[in-house]
């Protein structure tokens, strides 16, 4: 009989403890859903907009993964989005045209009153995306979603041509880990979907499909001891699917489809233990295309103003170009010690740059309006541009200043210079089809642009306060006053 000895004993000893139920430093709602929230409920799964409606103060219709929420009351383009604290928002009106897949996100933080006079350009709440990054280890993860067409539930028995779903295909592929072990990381991510889809009453024999895919990149690095980064690179590459209804056929759709790339990076550097330099920066920068089912861009398309019927062909076929690029600069020392106990000091300078163009095309100059089947009116447009830009530069400073062990103020303040304009522009550009392309307009005429439309200079003044009613934190009052100026859209003055 063989004998076995010990080979080695080990130890092991975990201290657990209890962490405040809640924040006793800042007196601002937020409310964070970090990745093993994000992956055990359920929600939409080509976007994050649901996840936003389960944190307190948030609004939504009833229509399933919906950007259009409102957060203490103000209107949905009211709302910052950001990227790691990178401003995404569409230029032209304020909300959302990036639609990130959840898979890629580490966290997902909602912001509201009492923020610090770091954020700006918002009335509601801010949307922070933060995005998951590599390790020294490798991980790969792969998930796949399919919905079978006998599944669907048919609720309009009586209609001979019910809701149908033709296929709906949905799959991510992740990989994470080191590229210089201890130095510098990767993650990436490829989610992807294709679906094709019949509204109640249209032939399922005209249905057209949609499809996208989101490709994503972060690359960490730590180069030092004192100083580290990241950069990011992710994608929107999508084409809407042509969704036909009773009263307007499928020749008479216009499909949606461009990419909408988001770049956004960090670097940091710390002078000893309790200062730290930040410089951020990246955007978003949109390429969308409506143009016609038929990629006809020379026939005009009909309508019925008495039936509501539409025929022949679309109306009109446009190009939006979104360039929004921010930067930011800060420095934060924590625990400083003045006047009395102690001060977690931040400062920062923000700019923005932002411009939009919308060229449009009218085919063959020309739509037609019928009545009742009987020829009515005929509408006359040139091919037309409008746009916009706005430029805005921003300072600030915070204090959260920590009187005792019971009471924290927090004190900030900011100024925002911003101006509005109009950019000089071209009428001719190149609409890109499905598979053709076409001019905007037969012959070039360029505008000249309009300078000092609209200049803002807003002083927002923060002020914060929360008090520990008990020694464990667990129950904290807060009471906060902020002056939040809304965003500037160029849909506001373009």
């Amino acid at each position: 009989d063989a004998t076995m000895q010990v080979g080695a004993v080990e130890q092991a000893i975990t201290v657990t403890g209890e962490s405040p139920v809640v924040d006793a430093l800042h007196a601002g709602v937020t409310t964070n859903f970090n990745k093993d929230w994000l992956q055990t409920v359920p929600t939409a799964r080509q976007s994050y907009f649901d996840v936003v409606t389960y944190a307190p103060s948030v609004k939504i219709n009833q229509v399933p993964n919906d950007s259009r929420f409102v957060i203490f009351g103000s209107s949905s383009d009211q709302n910052s989005f950001q990227y790691e604290g990178v401003e995404i928002s569409a230029v032209s009106n304020g909300g959302v045209w990036d639609f990130p897949s959840p898979d890629m996100m580490q966290e997902v933080e909602v912001k509201a009153v009492g923020v610090s006079a770091e954020y700006s350009n918002f009335q509601g709440g801010v949307v922070n995306i933060v995005l998951k990054s590599g390790s020294n280890q490798f991980h790969g993860l792969e998930s796949a979603y399919w919905t079978p067409p006998s599944w669907v539930g048919n609720n309009t028995p009586n209609e001979p041509f019910p809701y149908h779903v033709d296929y709906s295909y949905q799959a991510t592929g992740e990989l994470g880990g080191p590229l210089a072990k201890d130095r510098v990381w990767f993650y990436g991510a490829i989610p992807w979907q294709m679906s094709q889809a019949s509204n109640v009453g249209v032939d399922p024999a005209f249905a057209h499909g949609g499809h996208s895919t989101k490709p994503f990149v972060k690359t960490t690095f730590r180069f030092t001891n004192h100083d580290a980064g990241d950069l990011t690179w992710n994608d929107n590459i999508f084409c809407c699917a042509a969704t036909a209804s009773r009263t307007a056929p499928i020749e008479t759709q216009t499909i949606e489809h461009g990419h909408n790339p988001v770049l956004a990076g960090h670097y940091t550097h710390s002078f000893g233990s309790a200062t730290l330099f930040e410089v951020k920066g990246g955007g978003i920068y949109i390429r969308d295309n409506f143009t016609p089912y038929t990629d006809d861009f020379v026939t005009p398309g009909r309508s019925d103003s008495g039936t509501g019927f539409s025929s022949v062909n679309a109306t009109t076929g446009s190009r939006q170009v979104h360039n929004r690029t921010t930067l930011d600069g800060s420095l934060t020392r924590a625990g400083a010690a003045f006047i009395k106990g102690t001060h977690d000091l931040k400062s920062g300078l923000q700019y923005v740059y932002a411009t939009q163009q919308t060229n449009t095309l009218t085919f063959s100059n020309v739509s037609y309006s019928d009545l009742n089947g009987a020829k009515d009116q005929a509408t006359f447009k040139d091919p037309a541009v409008t746009g916009g830009r706005i430029r805005q530069l921003g300072v600030y400073l915070q204090d959260n200043w920590t009187l005792d062990d019971r009471i924290t103020f927090n004190l900030g303040v900011r100024y925002d210079h911003t101006l509005g304009d109009i950019q000089s522009m071209d009428s001719q550009t190149t609409l890109l089809g499905i598979d053709t392309t076409y001019p905007s307009a037969g012959a070039n005429v360029s505008y000249p642009g309009i300078p000092d439309l609209i200049a803002f200079n807003n002083v927002s003044p923060r002020v914060g306060m929360t008090v520990r009613l008990d020694e464990a934190g667990k129950t904290v009052f807060k009471t906060n006053y902020a002056r939040l100026y809304g965003k500037l859209a160029t849909g506001m003055f373009n």
